[in-house]
């Protein structure tokens, strides 16, 4: 894998083994981060069989964290669709709330050079802080039956011209470690969710491949053989609306290659798409409403 791109997969790496609804992409060019994901929400059976009770196609995945324009941060989230009673819509946007007071205090105190402003890695140190409470409000310590969020943070600082993509994951029974997803690479695919479709475009092999041939991905074999399969999509130069035109591209597949497979139909509903720029800040390209347009806010209470 060369300098100029970076991929990143499901928790496990390709594992074959994660068994995760929803699909969530992020795309990092020169100019812009791209976060596109798709709508389904699973219902599972809460008694344990595994079972698929519904499949809801509005659900939200896509969050708007910036706390300005000099600091626009988007995150997305794949996994669990809530923690206990709370969605992780409604989540976020308490956190949202508690990042816009944070950094409003920061903006008094930076003017009187006390404390300097948020920063990207601190506001993704912010939302696993909030999740690990939030859990441990409704099951205790992190164990087994806390459920399992994979999260993304994707944000530009100041007058930096490379954005940042952050991961973390809040597992039953361990504490989030957050990986800055190779930031010295100008352009990456990163993606989470039901990773197979975007696996066998990008790299020509299932995880579930791997898993049985018992390939090391780490190895220089592993290396020589995604060498050989992967298909290079993209790469650092492309403007915003390509980059947009791909995320909405991967996600789209991800969905068909589910619509029409075998299996319950776990991604799909509409495509949300959120950009970030470091001149613009934070952008929804597409977003699905609740509410009519022409009505707007009003139309809800009617």
């Amino acid at each position: 894998m060369n300098g100029k791109r970076a991929c990143v997969y499901n928790g496990n790496e390709l594992s074959g083994n994660v068994h995760v609804m929803t699909v969530c992409v992020s795309i990092k060019s020169q100019d812009c981060i791209v976060f596109a994901a798709d709508s389904a929400s699973t219902v599972i059976d809460p008694t344990g069989t595994g079972q698929i009770n519904n499949v809801w196609l509005h659900g939200e995945k896509i969050y708007n964290l910036s706390a300005s324009i000099d600091l626009p941060v988007v995150g997305m989230s794949c996994g669990a669709g809530g923690i206990g009673p709370n969605s992780m819509t409604g989540l976020m946007r308490d956190l949202r709330q508690k990042i816009l007071a944070e950094h409003e205090a920061r903006t008094i105190q930076v003017n009187t050079a006390r404390k300097p402003p948020l920063t990207v890695n601190e506001i993704s140190g912010m939302c696993q802080e909030f999740l690990i409470d939030e859990c441990e409000k409704r099951y205790g310590a992190l164990e087994e039956s806390s459920p399992l969020i994979k999260f993304f943070i994707g944000g530009y600082e100041g007058s930096e011209a490379g954005g940042k993509i952050i991961n973390f994951t809040v597992p039953a029974g361990q504490q989030p470690q957050a990986v800055l997803v190779k930031p010295e690479d100008p352009f990456m695919i990163n993606y989470g969710g039901q990773s197979e479709a975007i696996d066998r475009l990008l790299w020509g092999i299932s995880g579930h491949a791997l898993k049985y041939f018992n390939v090391d991905v780490a190895s220089d074999e592993g290396r020589e053989l995604f060498n050989l399969c992967h298909a290079r999509l993209g790469d650092s130069t492309m403007p915003p609306q390509d980059a947009i035109d791909l995320a909405e591209f991967l996600v789209d597949c991800t969905a068909k290659f589910h619509r029409f497979s075998p299996r319950a139909n776990v991604v799909g509903g509409p495509v949300d798409i959120a950009v970030i720029t470091r001149h613009d800040g934070f952008r929804w390209i597409k977003r699905k409403q609740y509410f009519s347009h022409e009505k707007g806010e009003r139309g809800l209470k009617q």
